[in-house]
């Protein structure tokens, strides 16, 4: 059997070149982590939504409530929040939690749901109160769709004075769930 004798020296210079090493990795992970923020807050909003500050024309569907044709004009409602979903929107149940925060049981403001499907399902009824609770529209027009650009889903707008003020398209974080409660106190 052989045996091997590292010289002091050897063993110093290897030392060196690992902790060289891990220095290097540990200083590429903190400039990776910054170069990520730096595209995430720097990324574009998804296509789709409305630009703040644009005005909201008529949105004419069915109430899922009774089947009777609805027209809900924004521009004479102080406040209006609009939620739009599909019951095919594989973020659903993210977004209804994010959604029953602000707008769920005991709320008092009433938002106006409109779903992209010519129907709700019972058990989907069932499963997210807020539907059958507030007004929802179902068989909204293809025009109103487009005028609205409501083509994704979730969607949380907020319209004052007929007018969007915010529009999140997605499931909202933390951060927006935080503003969507900050703008409604301000409605009241």
């Amino acid at each position: 059997m052989r045996t091997y004798i590292i010289k002091p020296a050897t063993a110093t210079i290897f030392s060196a070149l690992i902790i060289a090493l891990t220095l290097t990795d540990f200083g590429l992970t903190i400039f990776a982590v910054r170069e990520h923020r730096q595209i995430v807050r720097l990324s574009p909003r998804p296509v789709g939504g409305m630009a703040p500050g644009v005005a909201v024309p008529t949105l004419i569907g069915t109430s899922l409530a009774n089947n009777e044709a609805w027209r809900v004009t924004p521009s004479g409602s102080k406040g209006l929040v609009l939620l739009v979903f599909r019951e095919s929107c594989h973020f659903r149940e993210i977004n209804w939690t994010s959604w029953n925060a602000p707008f769920g049981l005991g709320s008092k403001v009433r938002p106006v749901l409109v779903t992209l499907d010519p129907s709700v399902s019972q058990q989907y009824q069932v499963t997210h109160p807020l539907v059958t609770s507030a007004l929802t529209l179902t068989a909204v027009g293809k025009d109103t769709v487009g005028a609205l650009d409501l083509n994704l889903t979730p969607q949380t707008i907020i319209i004052r004075n007929g007018v969007v003020e915010h529009d999140w398209v997605g499931v909202l974080n933390s951060d927006q769930i935080a503003q969507v409660k900050t703008t409604l106190a301000a409605m009241r």
